[in-house]
């Protein structure tokens, strides 16, 4: 991976890949963040040459062939070979607008690659012969180009060569450059030219020779932010153009000059340095400026320089890739004296002072300060484990030795606490009353107050404990930070303690900040903030950010920093108060770590606090590596966001074609989508968001993981969408989408779905159609047994009961006629019998009804005429059932009404009518049934059968209103005319009503037929 290379003073901690070659770097150069690639990080050796195209990333052409970086990997790019091609060996690189890129090889011909297909120019197509060197593109998307054999333009599939008869030579070219103006600039070995837009010329313009350079190396063109156009040859550069209007974003060659968005002029020097300008004003517009004195650094030889759209600034060497960054975080620059002492910062205390100045207190090195230049303090103060800066604007470090406070003008020692030997000091802070509190480790915390000290300041309720950290808040309150969890704050001489169950739970409180009238607490494993009343713990949005905090500044505008396990933690103050507002709030923080040049970790035991705001608003911070600062009003941000792309598309192993809509196989078990976003100021810190239309609720956050992976997933259209941020959380919200198709199996199909419908719904049917059979049958067999059990009772009702009572009746006959007719007791014994006849006929009555079934399971016809044959056996009675019309099913309820009526009507007939004939008569008609019971007998009385309830009338009307039926009787007492009951049933309820046959019984009914 990408190594990132500390600016320090120290030049010989900077070399690279050789021994002889330093990295020297003067102070103007330090301000820029530098980052290296080795071929041990997989750069291809021998770059030549550089470009980024519209797709973002950086295009690298070498020896070894062609490649293209993401910010993380160099990837290989295959150049399709062709026969008319002599060789590959690539000269140049150009990304035109439209995208793709330009190739431009060393032994002549020139390749359009884009889109993995690649388009050959030769000779054959109007190329000049020789090398192809440079490219340029005009105002109006032509493309141009530079080489051996002169100038030519694109036109269409072929080259037009503009030579003398357009005023310009055919000899090596390079580079040709169109500026701002739509002017295309050409360079020969003797002169510059350039053909206006519109014109049909080449025209002059004045240079400096390698006569008067003394020089060789490569020619540059480039334009200047202000419009001017400059030359460069690696030892001078000289003006020879001004435009009237200032420089646009151009696309011209960056070979080995360019002036940079912020107008600083870099160029690669004839002896392979790389020099940086950051006054181009201060540069001779009439004659040749040489570069020798500029900024430098000698990355071995430096072959090309390059500026990308985020504004790095990139060179290839012969050995590598170096870029140069925006640096937000700048190290420390200790004076030589320290460096030879053995600078270590893990042992530095860090303390603010006077007109932005920083003292660091060294264990095992003299002690400086930092301001203007790094020097030495004026006295020789030991070793120092903590300092502070007291309210005086004096400082005050501490150590194994004792106290030495620094104030203007003199420098004052004072003798540590008796009996703490030469332990360390851990923490010091200052009360209201200007009282030093200080905790030594091993022996506690004490108070120095008019030139006393006491252990743990005479407070009983201070805890017995050696302070970890310390802090004096606004009130002048001092607060002490102890190991698990335990914080204690000392108001007077009263003092709070926070343990048990109030403890913190961030582990040991390595960092304690008052400011602003809240209070900070950091520890092992988390942050807390005192609202007053406790402290709550804060959550980060990131997991671990909140690890082994030594450091917490609150500045002024509400911002809080941390030094912890993770670097250096920024959080807004908006963040801080939604966290406040809403306690389960996740905070969200950006973290400045190895990938912004801080490296290392604070110490986490002393020296603290590990981090301190200086008098000018500037933060410093310290690790085990280095010391850092910061100023937070100049943070460098990086506004452009990723250029985000689908990469592949996976399925079962078997990559497919990013096409639109592309089909996968049916049924994939797995499916892998490689994408990629690209910022190459940093891409290790590049978050993506993604998501799968109709799988994922949710936008899936991931950090770095270029892929994602879906199994199982269901056939249809899938829509993949991915977004991607950069270092500073500026999102590509349009991203990369990419469409794809899977084919159902035919088990996924409609068909199949239906006819799994189609059998589950027949298998249904036929498990009802069986239940119901089933419970049909158990039904029959209860009804079976039931009137077999009904014919058992009516059995032995007949033989006992009303036999025995028919023998009763007889004997007191048989009594009551021994007896005269005049006896009033033979008249009371005769209507005793009546009554007794007629008990014994309506129990005959009962009895027949428990032995006839109700429906009979028979037609109603058969049925009525079964009980009509079975009461005229034995009687001289004509008996006749007619059936009109074609008989038809009848509703069950139909059936047994019915059925009952007309019984009851044949049995009054039979009983009491003393008729010669009965006859009934069944008429099925499309209206519905009738049912007519005639007798020729005596008639009755209407009226006192229906007020009486004789032969059941109440009950056949009960039974016909039921069924919604009419029922009507015709008779007339004595009048031998006999008596008719009618019973009309509509057809709505009398008939059962036949579904319309399907398609399927129609069919089963042919096949039944068939066999």
């Amino acid at each position: 991976m990408a190594g990132t290379g500390r600016l320090a003073a120290a030049l010989i901690l900077l070399a690279w890949c050789t021994a002889a070659s330093a990295l020297s770097l003067d102070s103007k150069l330090r301000d820029l963040r530098l980052t290296t690639w080795s071929p041990r990080d997989g750069v291809p050796t021998g770059i030549s040459t550089l470009v980024q195209a519209s797709d973002g990333y950086l295009w690298i052409a070498s020896t070894n062939g062609l490649h293209r970086f993401d910010g993380l990997r160099f990837e290989p790019v295959e150049i399709p070979r062709d026969d008319r091609l002599s060789s590959i060996a690539i000269f140049e690189l150009f990304a035109p607008s439209s995208g793709g890129v330009w190739i431009g090889f060393s032994f002549g011909g020139a390749a359009f690659l884009k889109d993995g297909q690649a388009t050959i120019y030769t000779e054959r197509e109007g190329l000049p012969p020789g090398s192809v060197m440079s490219f340029t593109e005009d105002h109006d998307g032509r493309i141009w180009m530079g080489g051996t054999g002169g100038v030519a333009r694109l036109e269409g599939s072929r080259w037009l060569r503009l030579g003398p008869e357009s005023g310009h030579p055919n000899e090596l070219t390079d580079p040709v450059m169109v500026d701002s103006a739509g002017t295309l600039w050409s360079a020969t070995r003797k002169s510059v030219r350039f053909l206006p837009k519109g014109e049909t010329m080449f025209r002059e313009v004045g240079a400096p020779g390698d006569h008067e350079t003394g020089a060789a190396g490569t020619t540059a063109l480039f334009e200047s932010r202000s419009g001017a156009v400059w030359w460069g040859n690696g030892a001078v550069v000289r003006k020879v153009f001004q435009n009237d209007t200032p420089r646009q974003r151009t696309r011209s060659p960056q070979r080995s000059l360019l002036f940079d968005r912020d107008g600083a002029v870099w160029v690669t020097s004839e002896k392979g340095e790389v020099r940086r300008n950051t006054r181009p004003e201060g540069l001779d517009p009439r004659s040749a400026n040489r570069v020798e004195s500029w900024d430098s650094i000698k990355p071995a030889v430096a072959f090309n320089i390059f500026e990308d759209s985020e504004g790095n600034v990139w060179v290839a060497s012969e050995r590598g890739l170096l870029r140069f960054s925006e640096r937000t975080v700048a190290a420390v620059v200790p004076p030589p004296p320290v460096l030879e002492a053995g600078y270590a910062p893990i042992n530095a205390a860090i303390v603010a002072a006077d007109r932005g100045a920083l003292w660091v207190g060294g264990w095992m090195f003299p002690s400086f300060k930092v301001q203007d230049r790094p020097e030495l303090l004026p006295a020789n103060v030991g070793s120092v484990s903590c300092a502070i800066r007291l309210d005086d604007g004096s400082v005050l470090l501490g150590g194994p030795n004792g106290f030495v406070r620094f104030a203007p003008g003199r420098v004052d020692r004072m003798k540590r606490p008796e009996g703490t030997g030469d332990w360390d000091v851990q923490a010091m802070a200052k009360d209201r009353a200007g009282a030093l509190w200080v905790s030594i480790v091993r022996n506690g915390v004490f108070r120095l107050k008019d030139g006393a000290w006491k252990a743990y300041g005479g407070i009983a309720s201070l805890p017995e404990l050696t302070a970890i950290s310390m802090a004096t808040d606004a009130e002048g309150r001092v607060w002490f930070g102890y190991t698990e969890g335990r914080v204690a704050v000392v108001e007077g001489d009263r003092a709070r303690v926070f343990a048990g169950k109030d403890r913190l739970p961030i582990g040991n409180v390595t960092a304690i900040h008052a400011r602003r009238g809240r209070v900070w607490a950091g520890g092992d494993v988390g942050l807390a903030l005192f609202d007053g009343t406790r402290f709550r713990a804060m959550s980060s949005e990131v997991e671990g950010a909140f690890r082994n905090i030594t450091g917490i500044i609150e500045t002024a505008d509400g911002d809080l920093w941390l030094n912890a396990a993770p670097g250096i933690i920024h959080i807004t103050s908006a963040e801080l108060r939604l966290a406040a507002t809403e306690p389960a709030h996740r905070i969200r923080g950006e973290i400045f770590d190895a990938a912004d040049g801080v490296q290392g970790t604070s110490a986490r035991i002393r020296p603290l606090p590990s981090a301190v705001e200086g008098t000018d608003g500037r933060l410093w911070f310290a690790t085990g590596v280095d010391i850092y600062s910061l100023d937070p009003t100049r943070i460098h941000r990086n506004l452009v966001p990723p250029q985000v792309s689908i990469q592949a598309l996976v399925a079962d192993g078997k990559s497919y074609a990013l096409t639109e809509k592309a089909t996968l196989p049916a049924n994939p078990a797995s499916i892998r989508i490689d994408y990629v976003g690209i910022s190459l100021t940093m891409a290790e810190k590049v978050r993506y968001r993604y998501k799968l239309e109709g799988v994922d609720k949710d936008w899936q956050d991931v950090r770095g993981r270029q892929q994602a992976f879906y199994t199982n997933l269901a056939p249809g259209l899938h829509r993949f969408h991915v977004m991607a941020s950069n270092n500073d959380g500026v999102w590509n919200e349009t991203g990369g989408t990419l469409e794809f198709r899977i084919p159902p199996t035919f088990f996924q199909t409609g068909w199949f779905i239906a006819l799994c419908v189609a059998a589950s719904g027949l298998a249904l049917w036929a498990v009802i159609r069986f239940r119901v059979r089933q419970v049909a049958r158990q039904m029959r067999t209860r009804f079976n047994e039931r009137m077999a059990e009904r014919e058992r009772i009516a059995r032995e009702l007949h033989d006992t009961l009303l036999q025995g009572t028919q023998g009763l009746v007889y004997s007191v006959q048989a009594a009551a006629n021994h007896l005269p007719r005049e006896e009033p007791v033979r008249a009371m014994l005769e209507k005793t019998i009546e009554r007794a006849t007629a008990a014994v006929s309506e129990g005959r009555d009962r009895i027949q009804d428990l032995r006839v079934p109700a429906d009979a399971g028979r037609d109603l016809g058969d049925a009525l005429a079964a009980v009509g044959q079975e009461l005229a056996r034995g009687l001289e009675i004509d008996f006749r059932t007619l059936v009109e019309g074609a008989p038809r099913p009848l509703g069950a309820a139909t059936r047994q009404e019915a059925y009952q009526i007309g019984r009851e009507a044949l049995l009054n007939a039979f009983r009491h009518a003393r008729a010669a004939s009965i006859e009934v008569q069944l008429i099925y008609e499309e209206e519905g049934l009738r049912v007519r019971v005639r007798d020729d007998g005596v008639g009755v009385n209407l009226d006192a059968a229906q007020s009486a309830g004789h032969w059941g009338m109440r009950g056949m009307r009960e039974r016909a209103q039921k069924l919604g039926a009419q029922l009507d009787v015709w008779s007339r007492e004595g009048a031998g005319t006999g008596t008719e009951i009618a019973l009309r049933v509509p057809a709505a309820a009398a008939y059962v009503r036949r579904a319309p046959r399907s398609a399927w019984q129609s069919i089963r009914d042919l096949l039944g037929a068939q066999r």
